[in-house]
């Protein structure tokens, strides 16, 4: 209840309280010790005769019960504001703990704001430097991707290089495999000739032996140059002979 409430609650306390003591003056001074000074005129005193009036009995009655009432009803009102005054406490308490406890959620409160204030300052700093290896990174991707390109040209160069190699060394073998096949038939006509030359001819001078014999190392010249060639590229050296075993560096 608030304080407006109780401030009209003592104030109609007061009131009827000053009306019982008021009340209870009037009946002690008049009725309940009466002044005994004798009315010479009657005999008797004042107090006696007013008592012996009916009118004034009913009246005195009638106060009595009033004042009855009343004090019943300061006893209520009494009561109330005393249950009023500890519910009063009561919330009072109950205020003195709210507000500690608002004291603490405010403190906890302003440390969670510094706790997020600092958050916040170090995701700035964080972002900042995200920027930077960001901006670092894109720089690194732009070399690597200049250094791919050139990487690309280089290879497309070695490429057709490689396939010029290689159209050279297939040239290369198909001549090679030609070699081999003239190699093999002087081979045969080598044999038959000097078959021949030991069984028909055993008398051939010397000169002309050795004028044939000029005319085969010209044949196996052109051979030894191109089996050298071969073995350059690393192609299969044509199979060993008499012959081939005379072929020396120009």
């Amino acid at each position: 209840m608030s304080s407006e409430k109780l401030q009209k609650l003592d104030e109609d306390i007061a009131r009827l309280d000053k009306i019982i003591r008021k009340t209870e003056s009037f009946t002690n001074n008049e009725y309940d010790y009466p002044e005994m000074n004798k009315d010479q005129a009657t005999g008797g005193t004042q107090t006696e005769k007013e008592l012996s009036n009916p009118v004034k009995i009913g009246k005195v009655d009638k106060i009595i019960m009033e004042n009855k009432k009343l004090r019943e009803q300061i006893n209520k009102l009494e009561t109330t504001v005393a249950v009023l005054n500890s519910t009063a406490a009561s919330k009072e308490n109950n205020l003195h703990t709210v507000l500690k406890s608002q004291k603490e959620l405010e403190r906890a409160l302003a440390k969670k704001v510094t706790e997020l204030k600092h958050i916040i300052t170090e995701s700035e700093k964080y972002k900042d430097s995200a920027f930077g290896r960001i901006a670092f990174l894109e720089q690194t991707c732009e070399k690597l991707m200049r250094k791919i390109t050139v990487q690309n040209d280089e290879l497309a160069a070695v490429k057709e290089k490689y396939s010029q190699l290689k159209k050279k060394i297939f040239g290369t073998e198909k001549k090679n495999n030609k070699l081999k096949e003239l190699h093999k038939n002087d081979e045969e006509e080598t044999k038959t000739h000097d078959a021949k030359v030991k069984v028909n001819d055993k008398s051939t001078s010397k000169v002309e032996m050795v004028n044939k014999e000029v005319q085969v190392q010209g044949i196996f010249d052109d051979y030894c140059y191109d089996n050298i060639i071969a073995n350059l590229f690393f192609l299969p050296s044509p199979p060993s002979s008499p012959v081939s075993s005379r072929c020396t560096w120009k």
